[in-house]
């Protein structure tokens, strides 16, 4: 006679077991981390799982079909990275500390940032068979929006908080967005030639902030509101 489960203790909980799609997902997540676009590849990972490559192809229907499913997977983590800082009663440290988690997130998962931005390292990944149409572009999924939005939020406090001058708030987040991304690229890739990133990363801040109006003295005090939630990470080592 099976023992009798007490309420409320935790030994009793059902156990979940993952499903041949989590671990599929699971898997390819691990590849992409470790080696890039060019580890997704149908048969190392359902070999990784101990499945046939048709268990793939049931559950995701292509390679592509999972690369998108391993596309969302980061885009959930990289949202969730990027508004880890929080919201206070300052807009543009909230923003600042933003843009300095956002390059955190990059540096550290450099592999799942190009996927998610970059559909051009799908064409020339060797190994990878997937087709680029079948991985949506960031904003046409739900998880993309809600990154989006989080960056699109900041910058709406921004704006109507009165500290910059008569802006709309989309172009803001765009023009901001643009800037960092091309910022993260080139650290990544290792074209900076002086060492601290935090140096780098403070003059495009100000030269954009005071380029939507915000004073630098009130953008001195914001960073140093910004630094004490956010620690810049020490940038990647070249390749």
């Amino acid at each position: 006679m099976a023992p009798a489960r007490v309420e409320g203790d935790p030994m009793s909980a059902p156990v979940h077991t993952p499903s041949i799609r989590d671990l599929l997902l699971d898997a390819a997540c691990e590849r992409l981390a470790k080696e890039g676009v060019a580890g997704l590849q149908a048969r190392v990972i359902a070999s990784d799982v101990g499945v046939s490559t048709t268990a793939l192809y049931t559950h995701f229907g292509n390679i592509g079909g999972l690369v998108a499913a391993v596309s969302q997977v980061s885009l959930r983590r990289f949202s969730d990275a990027i508004t880890s800082a929080g919201i206070t009663d300052d807009p543009v440290a909230d923003m600042l500390a933003m843009g300095m988690a956002y390059r955190n997130f990059a540096i550290t998962n450099r592999h799942e940032y190009e996927l998610m931005f970059n559909h051009a390292v799908l064409r020339v990944s060797r190994g990878v068979r997937a087709d680029v149409a079948d991985v949506p572009k960031l904003l046409e999924t739900p998880e993309g929006l809600k990154a989006y939005n989080h960056i699109l939020g900041f910058s709406t406090r921004l704006v109507e908080s009165g500290v910059t001058r008569p802006l709309e708030a989309h172009l803001v987040s765009t023009g901001l967005w643009s800037a960092l991304h091309g910022f993260v690229l080139l650290e990544i890739l290792g074209h900076f030639l002086v060492e601290s990133s935090l140096t780098i990363f403070g003059s495009i801040a100000f030269q954009m902030f005071m380029g939507l109006g915000i004073p630098p003295e009130r953008l001195q005090l914001s960073m140093a509101n910004a630094l004490t939630r956010v620690t810049m990470l020490p940038s990647p080592a070249r390749d």
